[in-house]
């Protein structure tokens, strides 16, 4: 549903910053529903449970902290630090990368970095709150998810008829 709704809103932004605000908003939800959806199609069960664990400790110590501290956002209201949109962005990100290689990861490293950039470009948060933010979810997926070596593999690949895309391998 926000995939349908998101190019009619970017579409009555009545500036730039509000887009940019919106884009960080739709991958802070589109990331890690993505990656677990990922998990659950590719069958990897396991890597579904870890992520859930590694997202529910980071959004935990996320909101945690944010009561604890209780920093100014750069717009004058409260909870700023650390960035819980980041944190959700790079949960996905660290998780995707960690368990499914580079391939997986990149492409998500980027909108995380996208996401975090839009928390600040937006007024909503210091580049401290994004870098708290960004450590936690990529600590916490270091410390519960284990690699998944050499079932899901993802290859880029191109023919002589000018064909190009990305190829994916299970094995089983």
């Amino acid at each position: 549903m926000l995939l349908v709704l998101a190019p009619l809103h970017l579409a009555e932004a009545r500036d730039q910053r509000e887009r940019i605000e919106f884009a960080g908003d739709v991958f802070e939800k589109l990331l890690p529903v993505s990656i677990l959806s990922w998990s659950l199609v590719a069958q990897d069960f396991r890597g579904a449970g870890r992520f859930t664990l590694a997202f529910g400790l980071t959004m935990g110590m996320t909101w945690t902290l944010k009561g604890l501290i209780d920093a100014e956002r750069p717009n004058g209201a409260p909870h700023a630090m650390p960035s819980g949109h980041t944190a959700a962005a790079f949960s996905a990100a660290s998780f995707a990368q960690r368990r499914y290689g580079w391939a997986f990861g990149l492409p998500y490293y980027t909108a995380a970095m996208y996401t975090g950039w839009s928390r600040i470009e937006s007024n909503n948060h210091y580049w401290r709150d994004v870098g708290v933010a960004t450590g936690i979810a990529i600590g916490t997926t270091l410390l519960t998810v284990p690699r998944l070596e050499g079932r899901i593999k993802l290859f880029p690949y191109g023919d002589h008829n000018g064909s190009y895309g990305l190829r994916l391998q299970r094995d089983f």
